[in-house]
């Protein structure tokens, strides 16, 4: 209880502060390219879909949420976020989002509140993946959709020991481990996808953002190093 608290008072702090949460804690690498690369997946899964309603959990200050409710898309209907950090739903609030404060693990709404329930970089944060999951699976009506750390990647595990990361309570999970996580209860879904991509890093020098964001796309192509990047794609049909 008292690192989970420990956990909510640093978010806090990120929160509170001005400009963009993401590029503060990843740099301009962030905004820059990995942002945009999670929206480029998220629009693509839904292009095809219209009047769907979102429930976004751990939305954080609302960053990733703002640009998705910015494009208007058509597959929108309503979009409704979560997170435990209190700042991080007041900031939300101020952007005009509908937020509500709530653990991602204890969602207070009632089963198949949602057609889609979603999140970006969120479950390698809790300290129970499975019940997030299950959680996930109960309020979605029809999909989830997750960005996620890939605990395959050698870098990204020695990141994780870093004493910044242990503070955000970071802790990526094997392929098999997410999978297991959505069929670890009662309801299990229809379809499971995972697909590895990015390969850039935290706080990546500025005038190396260029090459890093080249060797990226071209490293996503090659078969044998695919699962070596530091995110995943992950997809859920019920």
């Amino acid at each position: 209880m008292a690192r989970k608290q420990s956990t909510i008072s640093e978010y806090d702090r990120l929160y509170s502060q001005e400009g963009s949460f993401n590029e503060t804690w990843d740099g301009k690498i962030s905004t820059v390219y990995k942002i945009p690369k999670y929206l480029n997946i998220f629009f693509d899964e839904f292009k095809n879909y219209k009047g769907l309603t979102f429930l976004e959990l751990g939305a954080g200050n609302g960053e990733i949420t703002e640009l998705i409710l910015r494009k208007k898309p058509k597959f929108v209907k309503r979009y409704i976020a979560t997170e435990l950090s209190s700042v991080g739903v007041r900031k939300m609030r101020e952007k005009g989002i509908e937020a509500y404060k709530m653990d991602v693990n204890k969602l207070k709404f009632k089963s198949n509140s949602f057609d889609v329930v979603c999140c970006f970089n969120v479950m390698h944060h809790v300290d129970n993946p499975a019940k997030m999951a299950q959680e996930m699976m109960r309020v979605a009506r029809k999909r989830i959709f997750l960005i996620e750390a890939n605990g395959m990647c050698i870098l990204r595990k020695l990141i994780e020991k870093t004493e910044r990361n242990k503070k955000a309570n970071e802790h990526s999970y094997f392929p098999w481990e997410y999978k297991s996580f959505f069929y670890s209860g009662k309801t299990t879904p229809a379809e499971f996808k995972i697909s590895p991509f990015l390969y850039v890093f935290p706080l990546t020098p500025p005038l190396l953002i260029k090459t890093a964001i080249a060797m990226s796309e071209t490293l996503e192509k090659i078969p044998l190093m695919r699962w070596q990047a530091s995110g995943v794609h992950i997809s859920v049909r019920k």
